[in-house]
């Protein structure tokens, strides 16, 4: 950071962010980071949930050639593994449905949803849920390649419960 194979990105703030692939056509090949949750959430209560994103651009091997949509969050009662990955089955609690296009090595995209959980949830993933069919990219302008890829930075994943006992933060970044 800032410098990587992904392009150029100061972060949004502290020092770090994290980085996956979101769609790679004709591979179908997505990438999912998750964590624990610092807390598990309360069914009924009312969280504001947010991330930064930004697309990786001008890499070093010319690798990411495209934006998509589809980015989201899913929240599980249990930890994915190397044995029990994501499923790719069309489903996330919140996600962009419109392609994200930021070619900005210092602003970040903000994505943010108010969501109330329907379970105590205590596992968060980050990526993209959706087929490639149901997947939407661009390519961008003057990249010349067989495939498509879209890669974005992640960054201030913020989950705050906004219950009746005031405001508490339940996420890591």
């Amino acid at each position: 950071v800032p410098y990587n194979y992904c392009g150029y990105q100061e972060p949004f703030e502290g020092h770090a962010y994290m980085g996956l692939l979101t769609f790679v056509a004709p591979y179908y090949w997505h990438e999912i980071i998750g964590t624990q949750l610092l807390d598990t959430m309360i069914p009924g209560n009312h969280y504001h949930i947010s991330m930064r994103v930004s697309s990786g651009f001008d890499t070093i091997m010319n690798d990411v050639t495209a934006c998509s949509n589809k980015l989201g969050m899913r929240f599980t009662t249990y930890p994915y593994s190397i044995i029990d990955t994501p499923a790719i089955n069309n489903y996330a609690q919140l996600y962009e449905d419109s392609i994200i296009q930021s070619h900005d090595s210092v602003n970040w995209i903000l994505l943010a949803w108010d969501y109330i959980p329907d379970s105590a949830f205590t596992y968060l993933s980050i990526g993209n849920f959706f087929t490639d069919a149901m997947t939407s990219f661009i390519m961008f302008p003057g990249k010349d390649s067989q495939y498509a890829q879209a890669y974005y930075f992640i960054d201030s994943v913020n989950i705050i419960c906004a219950d009746s006992n005031g405001v508490k933060r339940i996420s890591q970044e």
